[in-house]
């Protein structure tokens, strides 16, 4: 998610901060917020994680009778990955008065609140939602908390970080999902297309984004994984659905082809899909594998649970909050320093697990297509787990007071 803003960490010096912040003016949390429709502002139009998650809570309002409005701010800081179509059906304006729900992460809080406008964000209950990946947050996250009533987190793990530091105001809102409204024939042609037996040979799902962290999701892990597990097996083969690899660095690019070139069995996905074929690769896969190094909630996870797929993960981190779902299956870990791509997760004391490998391999390999009892029986667990209606109530009181419904 981190590198969402590379334009945004190249200008994020002090004379573009206080420019920012002088935009702002005085932007106070308001006392008595007013009462309307929510807002979601974030990335909703680009094709990564972040915003991806906005877009959950956009959808899982429009569920249960809550009608938002909506600010991309995708057009404006990466335009580049504005590839997905927004809004997905016909919304109202804003209203001036509900809460606004700001899906970004800290470094960024000051251009989404810039870019939305002080003049629209006065009088009203601003909410920021940030996912973070660490035990522990870098110090300049605590500012910008400031401009937010309340700080929502994807999970416990991730409130643990923040609440040291920022206290109650750390509210824990998981994300909503359903289950994808999905042609069967989609995942069937899938199969077709890509294993030799679609009835008996065994589908292998990984992702990660190549413009986020690439060690921190550590999809080169499970292409290991898979080779080490299935060796010996052309009857298997592994899909990678990535992001932004064709523009990712050189050093990455060849670490995939060094791990993907010489084994015909893994194909790596790039390309943006349209939202039907996307869910199909959930739904077509026999295991979905995330050898994470540290994650925030684990929304490729809970979907592979929501599409009945079982999942093999790193035993720790935000994904722990469902780890205990029908389904899945975990690997052991060690806790060791980061060492990442991106600096900003190699702060002095902090940890991230280092899943077992060969482990995983070993569970792997004894993993088999998963009949249809069990994989029902897996997507009724996660769905009743994510339901849009039970996170809806769950939200702060506060939410609730000034949320108005239809």
């Amino acid at each position: 998610m981190k590198q969402a803003w590379p334009f945004l960490r190249r200008s994020l010096q002090p004379a573009r901060r206080a420019y920012l912040e002088a935009r702002l003016g005085r932007l106070d949390s308001a006392q008595n917020p007013g009462r309307g429709a929510p807002m979601i502002a974030g990335f909703l139009s680009a094709p990564m994680g972040i915003g991806a998650a906005a877009s959950l809570i956009h959808s899982a309002f429009r569920q249960v009778n809550i009608t938002p409005s909506s600010f991309d701010l995708t057009p404006i800081y990466q335009p580049e990955r504005s590839v997905l179509p927004w809004p997905p059906v016909p919304e109202p304006e804003d209203d001036g008065t509900g809460p606004v729900i700001v899906h970004v992460n800290a470094p960024e809080s000051i251009h989404a609140l810039s870019a939305i406008g002080a003049e629209r964000l006065r009088g009203r209950l601003l909410i920021g939602f940030w996912a973070w990946e660490l035990p522990q947050i870098p110090k300049s996250w605590i500012a910008p908390a400031a401009r937010y009533h309340e700080i929502w987190v994807p999970s416990h793990f991730t409130a643990d970080a923040l609440r040291p530091a920022l206290g109650d105001k750390v509210k824990v809102a998981g994300y909503p999902l359903s289950p994808a409204n999905l042609s069967p024939e989609l995942p069937r042609r899938l199969r077709e297309r890509v294993l030799p037996d679609p009835d008996k040979g065994l589908l292998v799902l990984a992702a990660g984004d190549a413009l986020s962290s690439i060690e921190r999701k550590n999809p080169i892990g499970a292409i290991r994984a898979f080779r080490t597990a299935f060796k010996d097996r052309e009857d298997c083969r592994m899909i990678v659905k990535t992001s932004g690899l064709s523009r990712a660095s050189a050093a990455i690019r060849r670490r995939f082809d060094a791990e993907c070139a010489s084994d015909p069995r893994i194909r790596i996905f790039d390309d943006p899909l349209p939202q039907d074929e996307f869910d199909a690769l959930f739904a077509a896969a026999d295991v979905f594998v995330s050898l994470h190094r540290s994650e925030g909630f684990g929304l490729s996870i809970a979907r592979a649970l929501l599409a009945g797929t079982p999942a093999l993960v790193t035993g720790w981190s935000g994904n722990a909050d469902f780890s205990d779902l029908p389904g899945v299956t975990e690997v052991g870990f060690e806790l060791v320093p980061p060492r990442s791509d991106q600096p900003q997760y190699n702060l002095p004391g902090a940890v991230w697990a280092d899943p077992d490998e060969a482990a995983a391999a070993e569970q792997l390999s004894k993993m088999t297509v998963p009949d249809a009892a069990r994989r029902s029986a897996i997507a009724a667990a996660a769905e009743e787990r994510f339901s849009p209606e039970k996170w809806v109530a769950g939200l702060s009181p506060a939410f609730h007071a000034v949320c108005e419904t239809q």
